[in-house]
């Protein structure tokens, strides 16, 4: 379940024969949930995982993880996670100082996703992605920096929250999700 990807969730309720709309994106999830029974629901995004939310969702699943490796979102209910594993060192007693349990695990993917993509030339020769948003200030600007220094294609959310005069504007070649995201 990608929840903040509305092609991916608007094609599940309509698979699924059911009349929720992305608009409605707590909801869409809630059946999703319902509908896939799953032991374990992981957060890459804790931004959207309210206090409201979770305990909704709890009696529903036997974990609740998180992953975050940014600023930590003022409505995130991290006391609703089981486990919350993060890419930033210092996080990890941060969330333990708030019952949490916590561990450091660095960015990674499986090997196998490999399998799944075409051997080809790199055509792209320096890429980011990632979010664009008001969370990511300091990142918009080591952008802008790099963007108005090198070559480089920018993918992402946010995009189009961007000013046109900022030098991401003009490399962001919009969002790129699953194996679109490894190809790049």
């Amino acid at each position: 379940m990608i929840y903040n990807c509305p092609e991916i969730q608007s094609a599940w309720a309509k698979e699924a024969n059911n009349p929720l709309i992305f608009s409605q994106p707590n909801e869409v999830l809630k059946a999703q949930i319902i509908s896939l029974q799953p032991d374990v629901i992981y957060f890459q995004d804790i931004s959207i995982a309210t206090r409201e939310l979770l305990e909704e969702i709890k009696p529903l699943t036997r974990l609740i993880i998180g992953q975050i490796a940014s600023p930590i979102p003022k409505n995130s209910y991290l006391q609703g996670f089981d486990i919350i594993f993060t890419a930033q060192p210092d996080f990890v007693d941060f969330f333990r100082s708030q019952g949490v349990t916590a561990y450091h695990q660095l960015l990674a993917f499986s090997p196998r996703i490999l399998d799944y993509l075409p051997a080809s030339e790199r055509k792209i020769p320096v890429s980011f992605i990632g979010g664009l948003s008001n969370l990511h200030s300091e990142r918009i600007g080591f952008l802008e920096h790099v963007s108005s220094n090198l070559e480089i294609d920018i993918f992402g959310y946010g995009g189009e929250q961007l000013s046109p005069e900022s030098p991401i504007y003009r490399r962001h070649k919009g969002v790129a999700w699953g194996l679109d995201m490894f190809k790049i």
